[in-house]
C-alpha cells in the first residue's frame, strides 16, 4: 500500500511540474526558461548579422561656433500662422520657422547634461535632468523619444507634450521592431529650448507619446501581452549649456544613430572638423530596447552587452558591460524604467583621451548576445 500510494504522490508532482513549466513559456515569464529553447520578447536567440556602418550627420557646436550663430530651433508646435491674402478671402496656413536667440557672449565653454525616461505601456513620464552648475547658459535642449509602430506610413514629424506645452519633433530615422510585433522603430527628436525652467536641473514631464496603453503595466506579465502598437519606448533630454568652469576649446558632437542589433554592430562616426586637445571625454548613448530579460526575472544573455569606444575600429577600449576595466555594467538594461517597465537607456561615461586629439572621426561598437537593441543617438563632448 505504500509504494502503491508512493507511485501517486510521484505521480502527480511530475504533473505539476510539467503544468507550471507550460504556464511559464504561455506567459513568456519562466525564470528559468532557456535564452536557447525560448525567445522573450525583445530578445533572439539567434544573433544577428555583423553590421558596419559609417554616419557622417551630426551638429558639432563650441563656443565660437554659437557666438557667431546665438540661435537654436523652437520646435513648439504654434508655429503655423493663419494668413488671408489680400486679394482672397480664403486664408492660407504657413508654417514659420522659429528661433529662440542665445544670449551671448557665453560665460564659457560647452559641456552637456542628459537623462531620460521609460515609457511602455504609459506614453508619458518624467525626465529628471541633473548635474548642470549654476550660471550655465542652454545653447541647445533636445528632446529624443522612439516608438514600435504598425502600417506602412512613416510620419515625417510628430507632436508630443514637453512641460503641457506641444513641441513637434522631426523623424530622425528608422530601422525594424526590436524582437516586438510591429513594422518598424521610429525616433523623433524636437529642440525644447525655449520651454527649460531656470537653472535648467529640473524634473521635466513628457506626455502625450503615442502608446496603446497608458496605465503602465508589465510587457511581458500583463495581458494584453504584447500589447497593440504603438508601443512607446521612453524619452531623453539633451542639453548643452556653456558655462565658465568650462575651457572656451571644449566641443560637444551629436549623431543620430537609430540602428536595430542583436549581434555586433560597429559604427563610425565623423566629426566634420578635427577634436581639440582635451582632457576629459563624455560620451553618451541613449536609445531603445534595453532589458534585464522577461519582466524582473532576469535572463543572462540579456544583460551581457558590451560597448567599446575609440578612434577607429582597429583601436576600441571596452567602458562598459563585462569584462571592462572601467564599469562592469551593461549600457541596456532600460535603466530609464528600473524596475519597470524598462526599454529605454540613458547612459553617460565619462573618461580620458581615449579618442585622441586630432582626430576626424570615432568608432562606437556594440556587441549583444540576443538583446535586440536600438542606439538611437550618441553625443560626445570633450573639455
Amino acid at each position: 500500500m505504500k509504494s502503491y500510494r508512493l507511485r501517486i504522490v510521484l505521480l502527480l508532482a511530475t504533473v505539476a511540474v510539467f503544468l507550471a513549466a507550460a504556464v511559464g513559456r504561455n506567459f513568456h515569464a519562466s525564470p528559468s526558461a532557456s535564452a536557447q529553447s525560448t525567445d522573450q520578447l525583445g530578445t533572439s536567440s539567434a544573433r544577428a548579422a555583423d553590421q558596419d556602418i559609417t554616419l557622417d550627420k551630426n551638429e558639432s557646436v563650441d563656443k565660437d561656433s554659437i557666438e557667431k550663430n546665438p540661435t537654436a530651433p523652437d520646435d513648439t508646435a504654434d508655429s503655423t500662422a493663419t494668413t488671408t491674402s489680400a486679394n482672397s478671402t480664403a486664408a492660407t496656413t504657413t508654417t514659420t520657422t522659429k528661433v529662440y536667440q542665445i544670449p551671448v557672449p557665453l560665460p564659457g565653454g560647452l559641456d552637456y547634461a542628459a537623462n531620460g525616461v521609460g515609457t511602455r505601456n504609459a506614453g508619458f513620464g518624467t525626465i529628471r535632468l541633473r548635474g548642470i552648475p549654476p550660471g550655465a547658459v542652454a545653447v541647445r535642449a533636445t528632446l529624443y523619444w522612439g516608438e514600435i509602430r504598425a502600417g506602412l506610413a512613416v510620419p515625417l514629424t510628430e507632436t508630443v507634450s514637453f512641460k503641457g506645452v506641444a513641441v513637434t519633433g522631426n523623424l530622425l530615422g528608422t530601422c525594424p521592431a526590436p524582437c516586438w510585433p510591429g513594422n518598424f522603430f521610429a525616433a523623433y527628436g524636437a529642440s525644447v529650448i525655449a520651454l527649460l525652467n531656470p537653472g535648467l536641473n529640473s524634473d521635466y514631464l513628457v506626455a502625450k507619446l503615442p502608446s496603446s496603453l497608458t496605465d503602465g503595466r508589465d510587457p511581458w506579465l500583463t495581458a494584453p501581452v504584447p500589447a497593440p502598437n504603438p508601443l512607446s519606448e521612453g524619452a531623453s533630454l539633451v542639453v548643452i549649456y556653456a558655462h565658465p568652469s568650462v575651457p572656451v576649446a571644449a566641443r560637444v558632437i551629436t549623431h543620430p544613430v537609430v540602428q536595430l542589433t542583436f549581434g555586433t554592430l560597429t559604427v563610425s562616426h565623423a566629426l566634420g572638423v578635427p577634436l581639440p586637445a582635451y582632457g576629459t571625454m563624455k560620451h553618451t548613448r541613449l536609445g531603445a530596447d534595453g532589458q534585464v530579460g522577461s519582466s524582473t526575472f532576469p535572463i543572462n544573455f540579456a544583460t551581457d552587452e558590451r560597448t567599446f569606444i575609440g578612434p577607429n575600429a582597429l583601436a576600441l577600449t571596452q567602458i562598459k558591460g563585462p569584462g571592462s576595466p572601467f564599469n562592469v555594467n551593461t549600457d541596456w538594461d532600460g535603466n530609464d524604467g528600473l524596475p519597470l517597465n524598462q526599454l529605454w537607456d540613458t547612459q553617460t561615461s565619462s573618461s580620458g583621451a581615449i579618442i585622441p586629439a586630432g582626430s576626424v572621426a570615432y568608432t562606437v561598437r556594440y556587441v549583444s548576445h540576443g538583446d535586440c537593441i536600438v542606439p538611437v543617438i550618441h553625443v560626445l563632448g570633450v573639455k
